[in-house]
C-alpha cells in the first residue's frame, strides 16, 4: 500500500482557492501517513457521475487529500 511512502501528485492547470485555474504544470510531494479509501468511477442513484477513480489519504503536511488515481506517482 501507500502508507509510509512518498507520493507525487501531478496536475495541469491546478485549481486555485478562488476557483480559477493556474496555467502550467504542478507537482506536489506528499508523505502518506494513512490510506483512507479508493473510490471507483460510478454513477450514483441520483444520476450524478464520478468520472475518475480517486484515492484519499492523510498526508503530512496537508491533512486529508483526495487525488485522481491517474495523477499519482508512488516513489
Amino acid at each position: 500500500m501507500i502508507e509510509g511512502r512518498t507520493v507525487i501528485s501531478m496536475s495541469v492547470h491546478a485549481k486555485n482557492i478562488d476557483g480559477s485555474r493556474s496555467p502550467g504544470f504542478m507537482e506536489v510531494e506528499h508523505h502518506v501517513v494513512k490510506f483512507k479509501q479508493y473510490l471507483e468511477p460510478e454513477i450514483f442513484p441520483d444520476g450524478s457521475v464520478r468520472e475518475h477513480a480517486l484515492i484519499q489519504f492523510w498526508a503530512d503536511p496537508g491533512g486529508l487529500r483526495t487525488i485522481r488515481a491517474t495523477d499519482l506517482t508512488i516513489l
